[in-house]
């Protein structure tokens, strides 16, 4: 007798417990056809009924089946147990049946299949199933598979393969994309980004980009922005990179009080243009001769007057209407709000410096180019630190050096400027 070692599927859960019911193939004879099937039960069966793929069922007796007077048939592809009494197979580890079978077709290997197994009251119970071999000698006989077996004399069907793209190991054999797949087509794009869409920003002129900072600065054909505020005036300027034929726009202010007095000057006023505004500040200039503004214009377009008592207000064109000679609208830009805030009424002779103070002319504070207020100072030599309080006279009768904003070594001009002339 030839008795070959079972091979039992699916033997544990995802979790990883072990499943209490199971039914196996063992103790295979080949030359007289059995094989026993061992039943490991927590449950009382009352009944069961299964196949033995590949095989033809000649018969079917013994074990815990008959110890338990349960009726057993079989037929070519059933094998089928129960009580007429209500009897069970109580919970157990031992051979249910034995089955006699004819293997015609000389398969390699037989499943338990199709098993129906149920408690006393004919409830379904789980059972795991294995299979057995059939075939003394048999294995795998393909040299490419994992598990290739060089003893077998007859393929089993049981061969193994590696994963596309890994060998036995489960090594990666190819390239790996940006997501760390293995043989994966993922790419960074031109972002950037692994297996991102690429550039899908849409600029103004329909150039698509990874970033709204990427967009080339828009090109229109006039800008217009307030360039200054005084106490009576409003500057308003313009760069005109198409010939204009006419304009209106909006001025408004956060000062309630403020009434809108006449527009004058500039390059509109040098083209000949009519000039007027409405209380609403709806400024308006054109030409009556088609007279108009050439293109490459820039500086102040037109100033308005203004009356206003505010210390602090912002003033903001917040509507245009910009047409060509032909009277076609042209496209524009409106410059960011102008924060006025009133300076000090100097005197005659004084001027305000950047703290907001009027001073004699030269002898104030100075901005520099990173707009911080500077102030002269004393520098101490012995203790190399700048003094801010005491006077020029003072400091140099002591041997001190007097510094000046901006004067050649003068490490606080600029200070907040770095090495590439960024403040």
């Amino acid at each position: 007798m030839t008795t070959f070692k079972n091979i039992t599927i699916s033997m544990f859960l995802m979790i990883g417990i072990v499943f209490s019911n199971s039914l196996e193939l063992t103790n295979l004879d080949t030359t007289t056809g059995t094989v026993d099937v061992h039943m490991q039960n927590s449950d009382a069966v009352g009944g069961f009924q299964f196949g033995l793929s590949g095989v033809t069922i000649t018969g079917a007796s013994g074990g815990s089946a008959q110890a338990a007077g349960f009726t057993v048939s079989a037929s070519g592809t059933t094998v089928l147990g129960f009580s007429f009494t209500g009897a069970t197979i109580p919970a157990g580890d031992a051979v249910m049946v034995t089955v006699t079978f004819d293997n015609a077709d000389n398969v390699a290997e037989t499943c338990i299949s199709n098993a129906v197994m149920s408690d006393a009251v004919g409830q379904a119970l789980d059972f795991t199933t294995g299979c057995i071999g059939l075939i003394e000698g048999g294995g795998c006989m393909d040299e490419t598979a994992c598990n290739y077996d060089s003893d077998a004399i007859v393929d089993d069907g049981s061969c193994d393969y590696a994963e596309e793209n890994f060998d036995c190991a489960g090594n990666c054999l190819v390239d790996e994309d940006c997501t760390g797949e293995c043989g994966g087509d993922a790419v960074t794009d031109e972002c950037g980004v692994c297996d991102g869409s690429g550039a899908s920003v849409e600029c103004w002129d329909g150039a698509f980009v990874c970033d709204q900072s990427d967009c080339s600065e828009e090109v229109v054909d006039v800008e217009l922005w307030i360039s200054d505020v005084t106490s009576d005036n409003v500057e308003v300027s313009v760069n005109i990179n198409e010939e204009m034929g006419g304009f209106q726009f909006q001025l408004s202010s956060t000062c309630d009080n403020n009434v809108w007095a006449g527009a004058s000057g500039g390059a509109a006023e040098a083209a000949g243009f009519s000039l007027s505004i409405g209380a609403t500040g709806i400024t308006l200039g054109f030409s009556f001769t088609g007279a108009t503004i050439a293109a490459g214009t820039t500086g102040v377009l037109v100033n308005v007057g203004a009356d206003f008592d505010c210390d602090e207000a912002a003033f903001d064109i917040i509507a245009a209407t910009i047409s060509d000679p032909s009277g076609a609208a042209m496209t524009y830009s409106l410059g960011d709000p102008f924060d006025y805030e009133a300076g000090p009424a100097c005197p005659d002779g004084l001027s305000e410096a950047c703290d907001g103070e009027c001073y004699v002319a030269g002898e104030g504070p100075v901005e520099d180019d990173c707009g911080d207020c500077l102030y002269s100072y004393c520098y101490d030599m012995v203790a190399h630190i700048p003094d801010y309080t005491t006077t020029q006279a003072d400091c140099e009768a002591a041997g001190n050096m007097w510094v000046n904003p901006g004067d050649p070594g003068d490490p606080t001009f600029n200070g907040a400027m770095d090495c590439n002339g960024v403040c």
